[in-house]
């Protein structure tokens, strides 16, 4: 039944003829998607339009790969028709030696169509000489044609067909390194032993040095190009076999063998370069909230307006202070100092870091792939169907054979907003709550997260800014003041954070005392917002009025001692992001 091509492929295109047109110097107006029967991308129109075969192209029933074209992590995502469009378009840079071939000179069709072919292979194998990548993309696109018994489509029933198939499609292609990985290393010694009783050693070694001769050429001189075609042709002219039919037999054995070691070793090298570059995906973005964050945010804002603000701002006397400190616009009664980190910090921060390194990481899945050669575990009933089909000379489909294959695991980031009550009655704690704000920033980059840090004491102020490590310490210093600003410090944070539309681990923080309950309303909205979108809220109590605060949309931490409070929030966060 036929099924409707996905639109974002033909919206593709543009962006692929300027890939190809800045990679390979070329033309290109147009790319279009053939329905004719054409097994590989051809250039037609004098090199100004692309034509592209459906069946390089991995199921165009599902969207085209996210990203741009160029990038590893898109051509892996479609390893067959970015290897075909090199291996077309790469001769229009490295073969300069087809153009300055006119209509109007004498060339011997035999000996143009010899060098033609021999040409390409030098092409090849220069393309994955200059771009070790492009050698992922060629493989992967000769496995796709060579694949099953496409090979049969391919070759004519002679031998002298079959040389050169296996001579120049197999084995040039494995001696000079455009097939490796897996079982790649055996295909020249199979070949060999396919050949040699057949024609003989001394013709093997001539063709051999062909190739050699060929791929050592600069591409540049047509008189050389069609001489190593006429040689290739006089050396396939003087193969003679009496009965061809059990000649034949034995090549189609060997090609079968090789079909199977290229397409297996060449869907190996693709899934291990995808464990290093994943496909690009689009995060679904939640439908912006009237009632969300932002809003929240802006309406704390009004409100706290009617307070008269200090008129002074902070300074930076010390020298201890970054450049940025007048930056922040700090009350009079507030300073915020800067220090250098502690040996005891340094240690910390590396020692967390570690930690979230190892939780990060997530086991990966495993997955059961069969095959028709011989690897991993065997399947006796698979095996009698497998031989059966084989000696009955009909399409092989029992795989016999099945191994393990390791899936991709997703290893997620953590966000953290962290705010500290900075009033005076809060000093016991600060120095140590200051001490691990600097360490959670440096452990959370590693893991690819961030840490937000904003301070309230009457207004909300920032302290450490999401996605930097500071180098130093930063310090607050409070004169005097009350516990006001709580949620209005809370959604600065979460929103530079980007906890409500974030991923992997999103952690949210409050520590107070609980010295004033006229913000426990606004806190509990705050904390409602946040856990409404997946974020874990906490609430750290640290004075005499613990059994009255009034919030529910947070989980209630007690601390009665200020050395307890930097390992018991460390430890929160490492459960929360183990949990994840």
């Amino acid at each position: 039944m036929f099924k409707k091509n996905h639109p974002t492929w033909f919206l593709m295109t543009p962006a692929l003829s300027r890939w190809i047109n800045a990679n390979f110097n070329t033309g290109i107006g147009k790319i279009a998607l053939s329905t004719l029967e054409v097994e590989k991308v051809e250039m037609r129109e004098n090199n100004t339009r692309l034509l592209i075969p459906r069946g390089v192209i991995t199921d165009m029933t599902f969207p085209a790969p996210i990203g741009q074209v160029g990038e590893v992590r898109y051509q892996l995502q479609q390893p067959v028709l970015f290897g075909a469009i090199t291996m077309a378009c790469a001769p229009l840079v490295q073969s300069p030696w087809r153009a300055e071939i006119t209509s109007t000179e004498t060339v011997n069709d035999d000996d143009y169509r010899a060098a033609l072919t021999l040409d390409q292979l030098r092409v090849e194998v220069g393309e994955c000489r200059a771009r070790g990548f492009s050698k992922i993309l060629i493989h992967a696109a000769h496995s796709h044609f060579y694949d099953g018994f496409t090979a049969h489509k391919k070759v004519t029933s002679s031998v002298k067909s079959m040389v050169e198939h296996l001579v120049l499609d197999f084995y040039a292609r494995a001696a000079h390194g455009v097939f490796s990985g897996g079982d790649c290393a055996e295909i020249t010694t199979i070949v060999e032993k396919a050949l040699e009783p057949v024609i003989g050693q001394p013709l093997v070694d001539t063709l051999t040095s062909i190739v050699d001769d060929v791929v050592a050429a600069h591409g540049h001189n047509p008189a050389e190009m069609l001489s190593h075609g006429h040689r290739w042709v006089e050396a396939i002219n003087t193969i003679t076999v009496d009965d061809e039919a059990p000649v034949m037999k034995q090549f189609d054995l060997r090609c079968w063998r090789l079909n199977q070691i290229i397409t297996r070793s060449a869907k190996k090298n693709v899934a291990l370069l995808k464990v290093k570059y994943p496909p690009a995906v689009v995060r679904r973005q939640p439908k912006k909230n009237p009632g969300g964050l932002q809003e929240w945010l802006h309406t704390l804002t009004e409100n706290n307006a009617e307070t008269p603000e200090p008129s002074k701002t902070g300074h930076d006397d010390d020298d201890d202070n970054d450049v940025f400190v007048p930056s922040l616009g700090l009350p009079a009664h507030r300073h915020l100092h800067y220090r250098q980190p502690t040996q005891k910090e340094k240690r910390s921060a590396v020692a967390v870091s570690r930690d979230l390194q190892k939780l990060r990481y997530r086991k990966p899945g495993t997955t059961t792939t069969a095959s028709q050669i011989p690897h991993g575990r065997l399947n006796t009933r698979q095996l009698v169907q497998f031989t059966a089909q084989r000696t009955a000379g009909s399409l092989v489909t029992a795989t016999p054979w099945s191994e393990k294959a390791t899936l991709q695991s997703e290893q997620p980031g953590l966000s953290c907003a962290l705010v500290l009550d900075a009033s005076w009655s809060m000093a016991t704690f600060i120095r140590n709550l200051v001490s691990l704000n600097w360490v959670m920033a440096q452990a959370t980059r590693t893991v690819g997260g961030t840490l937000s840090s904003w301070g309230f004491g009457g207004n909300a102020f920032e302290i450490v800014r999401a996605g930097t490590t500071p180098r130093l310490v930063p310090e607050v210093v409070d004169t005097g003041s009350n516990s006001l600003g709580a949620a209005e410090a809370l959604a600065h944070a979460a929103l530079d954070a980007n906890l409500e539309a974030g991923s992997g681990a999103r952690i949210a923080i409050v520590v107070t005392d609980a010295g004033e309950n006229v913000e426990k309303e606004a806190l509990n909205t705050t904390f409602g917002l946040l856990r409404e979108s997946g974020v874990a809220t906490f609430l750290v109590l640290t004075g005499a009025a613990r059994q009255d605060h009034g919030i529910t949309n947070a989980d209630i931490i007690d601390c009665s001692w200020s050395e307890d409070l930097t390992p018991m929030l460390t430890e929160k966060i490492m459960e929360t992001y183990a949990s994840i």
